[in-house]
């Protein structure tokens, strides 16, 4: 998953990021905003990726992956 989303960010593709989350995503981002959902989450991450995050670049660091129940899981990826 870490692999995906790396490459989708760095192709700019946040429908391809948005594809790897369920549609009733819940999404916390690195300045604490959060994100409710997958059309809240593709349209903001399609507005900072057209404006100060065009020209970014993901490199992963580490993956920690936390099941919180059969269907559900937290996921933390430091960059």
């Amino acid at each position: 998953m870490s692999d995906a989303w790396a490459a989708a960010w760095n192709a700019h593709d946040m429908e391809a990021a948005a594809d790897l989350v369920t549609a009733d995503v819940e999404f916390v981002n690195v300045a604490g905003r959060w994100l409710r959902g997958r059309a809240e989450f593709l349209a903001y991450h399609r507005s900072i990726h057209a404006a100060q995050m065009r020209d970014s670049r993901w490199t992963t660091f580490a993956v920690d992956t936390r099941p919180l129940r059969n269907d559900l899981a937290l996921i933390h990826l430091v960059h």
